[in-house]
């Protein structure tokens, strides 16, 4: 999903665009709740985080494209705070 660009996706049509094993692009289809997030995502938050991510669709705080690095620490944060952990966790 983090090398995902703003023309992989297709709202109108439910897809993504990806490249799977051996560089094969594929299309994934979205329901509608997640076509109604990223549409939301795309007209009030990307614009404000796009500073230097060009063509990414996933963008970062500071502006730059959304690492998986940075992605996956997201998610450990929201399920430690789920689980009231409060120590540092790791894979």
């Amino acid at each position: 999903m983090c090398g995902l660009n703003l023309q992989d996706v297709d709202l109108k049509q439910r897809e993504l665009r990806v490249l799977g094993k051996g560089s094969i692009e594929r299309i994934a289809f979205i329901d509608i709740q997640t076509r109604q997030v990223l549409a939301r995502y795309l007209v009030h938050a990307r614009p404000r985080l796009a500073k230097k991510a060009g063509e990414a669709l996933l963008v970062a705080i500071k502006g730059g494209r959304l690492t998986s690095d940075m992605a996956w620490d997201i998610v450990v944060a929201r399920r430690k705070k789920q689980a009231a952990i409060p120590k540092d966790i790791t894979p």
